[in-house]
C-alpha cells in the first residue's frame, strides 16, 4: 500500500503527467511539427530576404512584421477566442496559416516575390496568430485535467524549444538539398497536420462529467478581461512583474554576448557554449515547472527576484564556466517563473473571458518585450558589459521590491513568505535538540 501511494505520488508530481491523455500526446506531437515547420520558415525567410536585398535590417524587420499586430490587436483576439469555438478558432487560424505559408512559397517560386508584399504577408500572418494564439493554447490545456495544467504548459516549451532546435537544423537540410520555396510549403504541411489532430480532439476535458456550456458574449466585448484583471490586485502585480522582467532581465541572450565576447574573450564557441546554457536552463525549468499543480504569484515574485540576483553575480564571472552555470541558473529560473505564470493565466480567470485576459497580457507582454533588447543595449552601451548586466538586475530587484510594497496583496504575500521562512528556520533548529534528547 505505502509503495502503491508513493508511486501514485511520483505520478501526480511527474512533469511528464499530462502525456498520459491520448488527445493531448496527438497536440504535443502536432506541437512539435508545426514549431519545427514555423522555425524551418524563420530561416528561410531571413535567407530570402537577405538574397532580394542584402540588408541584415530589412530581414529584421520583415521577422518583426508579423509580431506587430499581436500589440494592437491582442484584445480583439482575446474576445474572437471568448467569442467562438475554441476548437473553430483554431482550425480556421492554421488553416489560413498554411494558406499563406503556402503562397509565399509560390511567389518565391515564381519570382515575384518583393519584400513589400513578403511583409504584407508576414503582417497578415501576425493577425491570424493574434486570433489563433489565444484559441490554440485554450484549446491544448482543455484536453487535461485541471491540475495537469502545468505539465501541459511545460510540455509545450519543452516541445517548443526542441522544435525550435530541429527546425533551424532541418533549414540546413532542406535550403541546401531543395529551395527555399519548399521550406514554406513544408512549414504549410505542418499547419494541416495540425488541422488534422484537431479534428480527432474529444469534446469536452478530461474527468468532466457532465460539459457545461460557457456563456458567451454576443457582441465583442474588448474591455472584458481588462475589467476582469483591474479586479484582482494578484495578476496585477504578476502583469507588473512580467514587465520589469521582459525589459530588464528578459534580454539574456543579448546581455551575455558582449560578457562573453568582449570581457572573457571566449570567441564564437563560447558564446555558442552560453546559447547552448541557456537552452538547457529553459529545458530543465520547464521540466521543472510541470511539477507544480497550483503554483502561487508569490512564486513568480520570489523567482523573478531570485533570477535577478544571479544576474548580478552574473556579472562578475571571472571564467566562462562561471558564467555558463550562471546562464544554465537564470534561464531555469525565468522558465520556472514564465511557466507558472501562464499556468495563472490559463486557469485563474473565469473561462468566460479567459480569451480576452489572454489578450491584453499578450498586448502588455509584447510591449515590454520590445521594449527589453532596446534598454538592454542602452545600458550595456553605457555602462558596460559588466556593469551593464549588473545595473539591468539591480534596478529589476528595485522596480520588484516597490511593486511588492505598493499592493496590498504585494505586502500580505511577502509578510506571508517571511513567515513561513522563520517557522521552517525554527524547525530545522528545534530537530538537532530533540535529536540530542532522544539519545
Amino acid at each position: 500500500m505505502l509503495i502503491f501511494r508513493r508511486g501514485a505520488a511520483r505520478a501526480a508530481s511527474s512533469p511528464w503527467r499530462a502525456l498520459r491523455f491520448p488527445a493531448y500526446r496527438r497536440w504535443a506531437g502536432a506541437h512539435l511539427i508545426s514549431t519545427m515547420g514555423t522555425w524551418l520558415q524563420i530561416v528561410a525567410q531571413n535567407l530570402l530576404v537577405l538574397t532580394l536585398t542584402g540588408s541584415p535590417v530589412l530581414a529584421g524587420l520583415s521577422a518583426a512584421a508579423s509580431a506587430v499586430p499581436s500589440l494592437l490587436l491582442g484584445p480583439v483576439g482575446g474576445a474572437l477566442a471568448d467569442r467562438w469555438p475554441h476548437r473553430v478558432v483554431a482550425a480556421i487560424g492554421q488553416t489560413l496559416l498554411a494558406v499563406i505559408a503556402a503562397t509565399t512559397g509560390l511567389l518565391a517560386a515564381a519570382g515575384a516575390l518583393s519584400v513589400p508584399v513578403l511583409v504584407a504577408l508576414a503582417i497578415a500572418s501576425g493577425v491570424v496568430g493574434t486570433v489563433n494564439g489565444p484559441a490554440t493554447a485554450l484549446l491544448g490545456n482543455e484536453l487535461v485535467a485541471p491540475d495537469d495544467v502545468p505539465s501541459a504548459i511545460s510540455i509545450g516549451s519543452v516541445t517548443f524549444n526542441v522544435g525550435r532546435i530541429a527546425g533551424a537544423a532541418a533549414a540546413g537540410i532542406v535550403l541546401g538539398a531543395m529551395s527555399i520555396p519548399a521550406a514554406y510549403a513544408l512549414n504549410a504541411v505542418s499547419f494541416l497536420c495540425v488541422v488534422a489532430v484537431i479534428a480527432t480532439l474529444p469534446a469536452q476535458r478530461p474527468g468532466v462529467v457532465e460539459r457545461r456550456t460557457v456563456p458567451r458574449d454576443r457582441g465583442l466585448d474588448l474591455r472584458g478581461g481588462t475589467r476582469w484583471l483591474a479586479g484582482q490586485p494578484s495578476l496585477l502585480l504578476l502583469a507588473t512583474v512580467s514587465v520589469l522582467a521582459s525589459t530588464l532581465t528578459g534580454s539574456l541572450s543579448l546581455s551575455l554576448a558582449p560578457l562573453t565576447l568582449d570581457e572573457l574573450h571566449a570567441g564564437s564557441r563560447g558564446y555558442g557554449a552560453v546559447s547552448l546554457a541557456l537552452g538547457v536552463g529553459a529545458t530543465l525549468g520547464a521540466l521543472l515547472a510541470g511539477r507544480l499543480r497550483r503554483p502561487r504569484v508569490a512564486t513568480v515574485v520570489v523567482l523573478a527576484g531570485v533570477g535577478a540576483i544571479v544576474q548580478v553575480g552574473a556579472a562578475g564571472s571571472p571564467t566562462l564556466v562561471v558564467l555558463l552555470v550562471a546562464a544554465v541558473g537564470m534561464s531555469l529560473v525565468e522558465s520556472v517563473a514564465a511557466t507558472a505564470s501562464s499556468t495563472l493565466l490559463l486557469t485563474r480567470p473565469p473561462e468566460a473571458v479567459r480569451g480576452r485576459v489572454m489578450g491584453v497580457w499578450s498586448t502588455v507582454s509584447g510591449l515590454g518585450g520590445l521594449a527589453g533588447p532596446v534598454l538592454a543595449g542602452g545600458l550595456l552601451s553605457l555602462f558596460g558589459p559588466r556593469a551593464g548586466l549588473a545595473v539591468g538586475g539591480l534596478v529589476f530587484v528595485a522596480g520588484l521590491v516597490v511593486a511588492v510594497a505598493a499592493t496590498r496583496f504585494g505586502r500580505r504575500a511577502a509578510l506571508a513568505h517571511v513567515r513561513v521562512t522563520r517557522d521552517r528556520l525554527r524547525a530545522v533548529r528545534v530537530l538537532p535538540s530533540l535529536a540530542f534528547a532522544r539519545s
